[in-house]
């Protein structure tokens, strides 16, 4: 939150040790925070959070591009930010963030499962990234995030694309 210059950064549960480790590395002495989810929602995670409450830390990381709620702002970086031979790494490292994997049941044939992956961002972003998986013969659509107008989800649907995508 760069208006209250502070920063928070949040993993799941599991990944506590990443914000252990991180803590030591920064010589941060303040507690982890844990946050509850699942209790509202079997389907979230728990987290703990570390906030740095510093602006030092909030104005660097904008200096560096990575601005307040990305996800209502996001353009999709340009060659001279992640060259072309790169591009995978980075959409790897942001589906490792903002992607998810589902499997699903077709209502016709509840006896199939099938899988889907889907990445949140701005329509900018969903676009490019649509138009480069696209060349991978990877297939997919962007629908209107369920949370408000701005955010979207790529969706690729099916095994077949979703294999592609995984393995690329």
């Amino acid at each position: 939150n760069s208006k209250k210059g502070y920063v928070k950064i949040g993993l799941q549960e599991k990944d506590c040790d990443i914000l252990r480790s991180f803590s030591k590395e920064i010589k941060f002495t303040g507690e982890l925070k844990k946050i509850e989810y699942n209790d509202k929602n079997i389907n979230h995670q728990n987290q703990y959070e570390l906030r740095l409450v510093k602006r030092y830390f909030s104005d660097n990381l904008i200096k560096l591009g990575c601005y307040p709620k990305k996800s209502l702002i996001l353009d999709f970086p340009n060659e001279s930010q992640v060259p072309d031979n790169l591009i995978y790494h980075f959409i790897r490292g942001y589906f490792d963030g903002d992607g998810s994997v589902g499997i699903y049941s077709p209502k016709k044939y509840p006896q199939r499962k099938n899988v889907y992956l889907r990445i949140t961002s701005t329509l900018n972003f969903c676009e490019k990234l649509k138009q480069i998986i696209d060349d991978k013969g990877i297939a997919s659509c962007i629908v209107n995030h369920k949370c408000n107008d701005i955010t979207k989800t790529l969706t690729i649907g099916g095994i077949k694309s979703s294999k592609i995508f995984i393995n690329w």
